[in-house]
């Protein structure tokens, strides 16, 4: 029996087009277009009536920022919508009123935490370097994960510092689910079979527990050994049951 689960849930594709759809509503539809042969920007309040912004103009990066913000979550809404409709054989229009999606406002691991967190900031010398997506990655382990995180379609930050009582942990991973204003920490555990790497990391479990963090609700872990780490699949599912757990938090079938 297969006992790893390699697609997201539906409830995810709900709540994920629920926050872009919202997110794209709030920004003004700005489309670049050209006029006389320069680029312009035509702000529109109708279809049909729009006020144009010059490269001239002082509003223009301001401007031109939002065009760019709308037009990636434009299609970041448009690709998540035929990935829903691929695997579940249906559409964001026909079950978005069958779930209700509810925000965290009682975990301390929400967006604004997040938005705080810096890449890299761990200034621990990487013995090894495997570099993907614009980060060295001290080991296979750590680059699987990051790879398996973007082949989902999820976003990460590596090696940030988070301050927890008057120690800075820094998290291999934290994943941010805006959809659901949260994020979680991954620690891939990838030396269990060396005594003073277990050390090193009880030490930091430790320091995650006594400070309210929970296992399997905001801390999750990936293992291996020196000579054997979990494949591109068992990774895969990992990162799946995370969404599952926060789906069963934070999503709510209407019946």
């Amino acid at each position: 029996m297969n006992t790893y689960t390699y697609e997201k849930p539906i409830e995810w594709y709900i709540a994920k087009l629920d926050y872009l759809y919202n997110s794209i509503s709030t920004l003004p539809d700005i489309r670049l277009g050209q006029r006389y042969d320069a680029d312009v920007l035509r702000i529109h309040s109708s279809p049909r009536k729009f006020k144009i912004i010059t490269r001239a103009s002082k509003k223009w990066n301001e401007t031109y920022n939002l065009c760019l913000e709308r037009a990636s979550l434009t299609t970041q809404f448009s690709s998540l919508s035929q990935e829903l409709h691929s695997i579940y054989h249906t559409s964001y229009e026909k079950e978005r009123h069958n779930y209700r999606i509810i925000k965290n406002i009682t975990n301390r691991f929400d967006m604004t935490f997040y938005n705080q967190l810096t890449n890299n900031a761990c200034t621990f010398p990487k013995t090894h370097s495997y570099e993907f997506d614009g980060h060295n990655f001290r080991s296979r382990f750590e680059m699987a994960t990051a790879q398996e995180i973007k082949n989902l379609h999820l976003d990460y930050k590596y090696d940030s510092g988070i301050q927890i009582s008057t120690r800075t942990i820094y998290p291999d991973f934290a994943l941010p689910f805006p959809e659901f204003n949260r994020f979680v920490i991954l620690e891939d555990l990838g030396r269990l079979d060396d005594p003073i790497y277990i050390n090193d990391n009880l030490e930091k479990l430790r320091d995650y527990f006594i400070n309210g963090i929970i296992l399997d609700t905001d801390l999750y872990t990936l293992t291996g050994s020196e000579k054997s780490m979990p494949n591109n699949l068992q990774i895969r599912s990992k990162l799946i049951s995370i969404i599952n757990n926060l789906c069963a938090q934070y999503v709510i079938p209407i019946l």
